[in-house]
């Protein structure tokens, strides 16, 4: 039962019994069941999907950006970061956990390099047809060997090599330094709670009211939009 997978866990690790799980299966399913009856019911909260059009709302921002270097505010810099991370994590059909990071992530260097994105993940082709994005670790990849995405130019308000670009120049960075950054004002939260809230917005301006939140479980790794 998945309810009581995380006690089992529990047993095995710390080298105890776990044949009880098993023999008393019948048991612990009506045990369950009726803890569940007793719950209040809980309101479903509406998850609609992201669709190009969030993402073209979400970054149409980037567009306006001139095509040479530019000093930005650390405010400007937050909205470039948020609106390229959402291209490319909409491009690549990328989890939340594979394109963010918590705070304690840092403090190892070594290993965030090893294992999260970095600018050095980033190779854009001489033609700027495609970006090559090297994920170095994902949920499938249970050997950790590493996976090259190809994230294609669509030329459009949602393009991921636009955007990758226009980082790049306007955020210019150390390879080793983390793909996407935001300022000490919108810290990024840990992976498995982070919920992006998009609302109606003018044509080439980020929402106020973008945020990354903690959602309540962070079950899902994947972003949603609540308009």
């Amino acid at each position: 039962m998945s309810e009581l997978s995380a006690l089992r866990a529990y047993h095995i690790d710390n080298g105890l019994p776990d044949t009880i799980f098993d023999l008393h299966a019948k048991h612990f399913r009506r045990m369950v069941d009726g803890a569940r009856r007793l719950q209040p019911p809980r309101r479903k909260r509406i998850r609609n999907p992201i669709s190009r059009a969030s993402i073209i709302t979400l970054s149409s921002n980037i567009s306006h950006l001139p095509t040479q270097p530019r000093r930005l505010s650390e405010a400007q810099k937050n909205d470039l970061n948020l609106a390229v991370a959402a291209r490319v994590a909409f491009a690549g059909f990328l989890r939340v956990g594979e394109f963010t990071y918590s705070a304690a992530d840092l403090r190892n260097t070594q290993v965030f390099t090893a294992t999260k994105l970095t600018r050095g993940d980033i190779r854009l082709s001489p033609t700027m047809d495609h970006v090559l994005l090297t994920l170095k670790r994902s949920k499938t990849d249970r050997n950790h060997e590493g996976v090259n995405i190809v994230l294609a130019a669509t030329n459009d308000a949602a393009c991921p090599v636009e955007g990758l670009s226009k980082l790049f120049l306007h955020d210019s960075q150390p390879t080793t330094a983390p793909l996407f950054t935001l300022s000490s004002a919108l810290s990024p939260h840990p992976p498995s709670n982070v919920r992006l809230s998009l609302s109606s917005t003018a044509p080439g301006k980020i929402p106020r009211d973008l945020r990354v939140t903690a959602s309540g479980k962070g079950q899902h790794n994947t972003p949603t939009t609540q308009a």
